[in-house]
């Protein structure tokens, strides 16, 4: 069984210094999920973002396709900052790409 977590909060895809857990989706990983979407940032582009990845991804697509589908939104709204890179390159995929 497939299981995506989406961690839509800020600042959940840094790596942590020293021994042990990486990241907290690093951890989800290794315990029950197969892939993470993380977020660097807790703004307007990353709900934005949430809500375009969550529409594509029930539409059948693949987590990596989703997560493109979704960044081609955030690029061609020029209403807001979000199709800047420093926003909405903020978000990762680890795990399945599939």
């Amino acid at each position: 069984m497939q299981r995506l977590d989406f961690l839509a909060s800020c600042e959940t895809n840094n790596v942590l210094n020293g021994e042990g857990l990486v990241s907290i989706a690093w951890a989800l990983l290794g315990s029950v999920s197969s892939s993470v979407v993380s977020a660097q940032w807790d703004d307007l582009s990353t709900q934005l973002f949430t809500q375009e990845f969550y529409r594509h991804y029930r539409g059948g697509k693949h987590s990596a396709k989703t997560l493109q589908a979704a960044a081609i939104v955030l690029i061609k709204n020029k209403t807001f900052h979000g199709y800047e890179p420093y926003f909405r390159a903020a978000s990762s995929l680890l795990g399945d790409y599939r």
